[in-house]
């Protein structure tokens, strides 16, 4: 039932040639650019797909997009974060801050759930 309808994609602009993921073959997509553009094509009635409840939360609430059950397997996604590079020693007194706010459950909640600003 899904091939059937257009799915909204954010490009990953880390991987070679803008890759998606979560597609399924012989699908419609339009590709976007963010996670706003998608919500945004979205609540424009462009396609379908899948968000981060955390960021559309109000949306639901207001009726704007509607939550559907699929019957496929749910996706856990790793989040990671790096640094360094050619050369790179000692982390400096910034990156040394950034590190111990990430050990921050509040933080973590921050980056991952308040997104009021799309």
């Amino acid at each position: 039932m899904l091939r059937g309808h257009r799915a909204i994609a954010v490009a990953d602009s880390a991987l070679r040639g803008g890759l998606t993921m979560g597609l399924l073959g012989g699908q419609d997509v339009f590709t976007v650019d963010s996670m706003q553009a998608k919500i945004q094509a979205q609540l424009r009635g462009l396609g379908g797909g899948f968000l981060p409840e955390s960021m559309v939360r109000p949306y639901l609430e207001a009726g704007r997009l509607v939550e559907r059950k699929v019957a496929r397997p749910e996706r856990l996604v790793s989040l990671h974060y790096a640094w360094g590079g050619p050369g790179f020693t000692v982390p400096g007194r910034a990156l040394q801050w950034w590190l111990e706010q990430l050990h921050s459950p509040t933080t973590r909640r921050a980056l991952l759930e308040n997104h009021h600003h799309f």
